[in-house]
């Protein structure tokens, strides 16, 4: 089966702060679990950009002007169509260029690819579509349009599957957001394994209509499954 790319996700990881597994880390691209090294907070033309920039400051050791050359780098790579709104790298090269230039002085930092199937990319594409002109394309859905195929990239190790729920803006919650990992693995028979992701069952049909029944509870956007690779950072 192929996957397609959704996009690179270049992150901070962080403990959990909450649930069941408090003070564990979880490689998921979700910013409600880790710190992205792009947020809102980039974006020049962002209502919330001036308010999150001291979180961002204080996170990331980054001064104001070094908030102001990532705003304006930021601008000038989706210009070019290299970044996606939000939070998104339609290409390794990209992303490792931004860490290089405005966060060497960090190390732990992780770059995740996410891929979607067939069938998962068409659900996506549909949902996504902008309505009208007046609307942008989020990131994940610019990625998904054109197509690149998981089997062409190179230096990416499978590091497990994530349950991803999308809100509109191309952001996206995982099933930790929910502490729902227990609640998965004993309902579907579910391996989680060291990184805080599944590893593949024989079928995700029943697991994605249980995460879009609102009965369950979680955030009422559409769930998605999608593969999550660690990306080689030195090569």
């Amino acid at each position: 089966m192929d996957f397609f790319l959704g996009g690179y996700y270049l992150l901070k990881p962080k403990p959990l702060s909450f649930g069941s597994r408090n003070a564990q880390t979880v490689l998921t691209a979700s910013e409600c679990i880790n710190d992205n090294l792009v947020g809102f907070w980039a974006y020049p033309w962002d209502k919330k950009a001036r308010k999150d920039s001291a979180q961002a400051q204080e996170v990331f050791g980054l001064d104001r002007a070094g908030v102001d050359s990532i705003r304006q780098w930021v601008a000038e790579k989706t210009a070019a169509n290299l970044i996606g709104w939000e939070s998104v790298f339609f290409n390794k090269q990209t992303a490792l260029e931004y860490k290089e230039k405005f966060f060497s002085h960090i190390d732990e930092v992780v770059l995740l690819a996410i891929y979607f199937n067939e069938d998962q990319r068409a659900e996506v594409v549909t949902e996504f579509r902008p309505e009208s002109d007046e609307f942008g394309e989020i990131g994940v859905y610019k990625s998904l349009m054109r197509r690149m195929l998981e089997a062409d990239a190179q230096g990416e190790d499978l590091i497990g599957f994530d349950l991803i729920g999308m809100e509109v803006n191309s952001g996206f919650h995982s099933f930790h957001c929910h502490d729902m990992a227990d609640d998965l693995i004993s309902k579907f028979d579910l391996v989680l394994n060291q990184f805080g992701l599944f590893d593949e069952p024989n079928s995700w049909n029943a697991i994605l209509n249980y995460m879009n029944d609102e009965d369950t509870g979680c955030e009422p956007v559409p769930w998605y499954v999608t593969k999550v690779k660690a990306v080689n950072m030195n090569g």
